[in-house]
């Protein structure tokens, strides 16, 4: 099923939906999303959680880069308020954010252009309810 999904957006069809990527180790999950990549002839752009703090690092994260794809891995990691935020993100393509000016809080929303977010973890029992993946992929590896 990811193949046809893979091959539809190759040819320009559709754009390849959010693929979840469940155990294996970090690297064998960085490769394959590689793989998928370059399949497709794109470039991925890797987010690290750790680097995350904010609605506004993750929307300059997903908007710096030219390319759609985006490779997070330990998913279950991210803290459960930019878990929210990147549910939003991948579902409605905006990332909703407060702005404080002159000490006045107000909500903002930073659009963003339609993106494939290939996601990792170790365990499928660790993904976060909120997240949905059109291609959830266990990774049974020797």
């Amino acid at each position: 099923m990811l193949e046809h999904a893979l091959l539809r957006a190759r040819l320009g069809e559709a754009q390849l939906p959010h693929v979840l990527l469940i155990g294996g180790s970090a690297q064998s999950r960085a490769a394959i999303s590689a793989t998928i990549c370059k399949q497709l002839g794109l470039l991925f752009t890797e987010i690290s959680c750790a680097q995350l703090r904010t609605g506004g690092h993750l929307a300059a994260r997903l908007m710096e880069s030219s390319e759609n794809i985006f490779f997070m891995d330990c998913i279950e990691k991210l803290p459960l308020k930019l878990q929210k935020i990147l549910s939003v993100a991948m579902k409605e393509h905006y990332v909703p954010i407060v702005i404080e000016e002159w000490g006045i809080l107000r909500d903002a929303e930073v659009d963003l252009h339609p993106f494939t977010m290939i996601a990792g973890l170790e365990d499928e029992i660790l993904l976060p309810s909120r997240l949905t993946f059109g291609f959830p992929v266990r990774l049974h590896l020797f």
